[in-house]
């Protein structure tokens, strides 16, 4: 293949598979082509719509970056915004919907933007992201050339294996299930695991912001390897007033060096 668009094109014919996590979740390439996406999910339970839109949206601001890149680059999230609309996402069964849209690119980095909808149409939430423009060498040429997809139809939630360390931390695994095409976890996975707990401190400092929409920004500064290890996230609480309440968060990959930093905001009036 001579470009990454074509390679995406493939992809969205059934001629190539998914990376793992997309397979995972089910994931969905509709229509691609030079600075656009457009993506989807198979129908998911309720309760992983959250962390499946923060997936989606990852994979789809990246593909989107992607479509103008040569087959000798590849591009590495730096950093991730998150903007929920109106409440949570749906409380229901619902497949997700996404539009990715390249807005910037030079020889360094990338910036994109996504838009994720339920299956009604319903805005879920804006996404943007910024990332690296690299040159595709050594361990993950071969990596992304024997990427596999994940079983269709499998449970991100199970994979994850998140669980609670109290009300400021989230334990999870960095299983292979949810890895991306060069055996990493991808970053809207490590994005729904700082999210957890960013939200449990912030309800439990102010049980009466469960359910309003949060805004998430989110810094990647390590890369987390898709081995099965254990992860974890920990928040502090910066502010919680009555109606408005903000925390950081960092997660930490099996040998406790930082990978992610995170803040979130949350707003009900």
């Amino acid at each position: 293949m001579t470009s990454q668009l074509e390679r995406l094109r493939a992809l969205a014919q059934g001629d190539t598979p998914f990376a793992p996590v997309g397979g995972t979740f089910g994931a969905q390439l509709h229509e691609v082509e030079r600075g656009r996406v457009a993506t989807g999910t198979a129908v998911l339970r309720p309760a992983a719509n959250f962390a499946a839109a923060l997936v989606l949206a990852d994979m789809t601001l990246s593909m989107a970056a992607a479509t103008v890149l040569s087959a000798e680059q590849q591009i590495h999230t730096l950093t991730m915004r998150a903007h929920w609309a109106g409440g949570t996402v749906p409380a229901a069964p619902t497949a997700l919907a996404g539009t990715g849209r390249l807005v910037h690119i030079d020889a360094d980095n990338a910036l994109s933007t996504c838009e994720v909808h339920a299956d009604d149409g319903e805005l879920v939430g804006t996404f943007t992201c910024r990332c690296a423009v690299l040159p595709l060498v050594g361990e993950r040429r071969r990596g992304a050339a024997g990427a596999a997809g994940g079983a269709a139809g499998g449970d991100m939630l199970d994979a994850m294996a998140l669980a609670d360390l109290g009300p400021d931390g989230v334990r999870a695994v960095a299983a292979p299930a949810l890895s991306n095409s060069v055996g990493l976890v991808q970053g809207g996975v490590l994005a729904a695991i700082v999210a957890a707990a960013l939200e449990s401190a912030i309800v439990a400092a102010r049980p009466r912001l469960a359910g309003a929409p949060p805004d998430l920004d989110l810094t990647y500064v390590r890369a987390v390897p898709a081995d099965g290890t254990t992860i974890t996230a920990h928040a502090e609480v910066l502010h919680a007033g009555s109606r408005f309440a903000t925390a950081r968060a960092e997660l930490r990959d099996a040998a406790g060096r930082p990978a992610v930093f995170a803040s979130s905001a949350r707003w009900a009036g």
